[in-house]
């Protein structure tokens, strides 16, 4: 198997398991041998610090030692590289379909265009957080925008000196993964009251209600949503994650875009 196959499997064998660090780091390795060091010290890294439970003392170090790698340009979402080239391609798609849609969202969100964050900045963000965002939503924010089109109102920038936030996104969500599995996707405002605003962050409005993406708790990861009475995970019985729920919203666009030719 030549040099660059390896390599292709190997990126293959991630992206088929994202959770399983022990191929990452293999991947790290044949990024060491072939000379992209500066990618494989950040993947060990990243696995060091997804190994470890939220909060470890140890992440904002980690954190710091990685923003010294990534000055001149994010190596976090690289495992992300082939579904943001499609989702941008999209992107474009949608903007010269409809483009009375993309003004639309020029005129009432001046950030529709806003640029990555850069990736210092994210995890000095986290680094204060105590653990990393979801891979792929950090991955769209270092690699597409912090902010821009999307879920109706467009989609709401993540605001990284929120530091009285902080204690609300260190606590989890309050909703399971076993509740999902008995089929349940509404759950009332009343029974967590004290908690429903813990473990996630707000996309974006719709209508009445948002949709946001929970970043702390079992159901990590997931886009859910609220119509201002009760909260609701987006795709049960398993959820939807940020990407695809993005990616869907964009391809529900381009259809419309379709019909109406």
């Amino acid at each position: 198997m030549s040099t660059s196959s390896t390599g292709d499997a190997l990126l293959a064998a991630v992206h088929a398991d994202r959770s399983d660090l022990t191929v990452r780091l293999v991947y790290a390795d044949w990024l060491q041998e072939n000379d992209v060091t500066e990618l494989a010290e950040y993947i060990r890294l990243e696995c060091e610090w997804l190994s470890r439970p939220f909060g470890d003392a140890a992440f904002p170090k980690l954190a710091r030692e990685a923003a010294k790698l990534c000055m001149k340009e994010p190596l976090g979402g690289w495992e992300y590289a082939e579904e943001l080239k499609r989702i941008r391609g999209k992107m474009d798609s949608l903007r010269a379909a409809n483009h009375n849609l993309w003004a639309s969202y020029a005129t009432a969100h001046k950030d529709q265009t806003s640029s990555p964050i850069p990736e210092p900045d994210l995890l000095h963000f986290e680094a204060k957080l105590g653990f990393p965002l979801p891979t792929d939503y950090r991955a769209f924010l270092l690699r597409v925008a912090n902010g821009g089109m999307g879920i109706e109102s467009g989609l709401v920038p993540l605001s990284l000196d929120g530091d009285g936030d902080l204690s609300r996104l260190q606590r989890p969500f309050p909703f399971t993964r076993e509740l999902l599995a008995t089929g349940e996707t509404g759950f009332d405002f009343l029974d967590y009251h004290e908690h429903v605003r813990d473990g996630w962050l707000v996309l974006g409005y719709i209508y009445a209600g948002f949709a946001g993406l929970v970043i702390n708790g079992d159901l990590r990861g997931c886009v859910m949503g609220s119509d201002g009475w009760a909260f609701f995970v987006e795709e049960p019985p398993t959820g939807i994650t940020f990407l695809g729920y993005y990616e869907n919203w964009i391809n529900d666009h381009l259809r419309e875009c379709i019909r109406n030719d």
